[in-house]
């Protein structure tokens, strides 16, 4: 089990609230959009869909023109983890060493902001700060850099890079 921190971004206007609201949302939509690509395989071949295949797939999705590369890449690296785990639970029933009750499918996001908080957020952030060559303490892990008091000051960098798509204002 992995300890989870939760922090709360302060300081920010209404505008960067609803951009991050926003990518967000389409961080939520293009990680339900991947897990059903895979999921819609594997009822039809019994396998999985792997992550090439379904990078190409989500590629034309408009969720993922909203976000960046890196950012749709780590997300649809997520569904493609979270099913893999699935399958090797399956394998481990299968041998006897795991309950099969226990066992349950990744399931889609739900779109409520507790969902939009624990996936999307840590992506979005995560995956556009690694850009920026800092990092961050993430589920107990602590790496070097950009440490959580200062993401506050590193915010308007992210939004400038990742408000293409919803900022008319030149400002953010």
């Amino acid at each position: 089990m992995f300890a989870t921190q939760r922090n709360r971004i302060k300081h920010l206007t209404r505008e960067q609230h609803a951009l991050l609201r926003q990518l967000c949302h389409h961080a939520k939509n293009l990680y339900n959009v991947a897990l059903y690509n895979i999921r819609q395989h594997y009822f039809a071949t019994g396998e999985l869909l792997s992550y090439s295949k379904n990078c190409q797939l989500c590629k034309g999705n408009e969720n993922c023109k909203m976000l960046q590369a890196g950012v749709s890449q780590q997300i649809v690296r997520l569904a493609t983890q979270a099913f893999k785990s699935f399958l090797a639970l399956q394998a481990k029933a299968a041998m006897g060493q795991y309950p099969p009750e226990k066992i349950r499918m990744p399931r889609y996001l739900a779109a409520t902001p507790r969902a939009l908080t624990t996936v999307a957020v840590r992506v979005t952030l995560m995956s556009t700060l690694s850009m920026m060559n800092t990092s961050m303490i993430i589920r107990g892990r602590s790496t070097t850099g950009l440490r959580w008091k200062a993401l506050a000051r590193a915010l308007p960098v992210v939004w400038k890079s990742t408000c293409r798509g919803f900022c008319s204002d030149s400002s953010v």
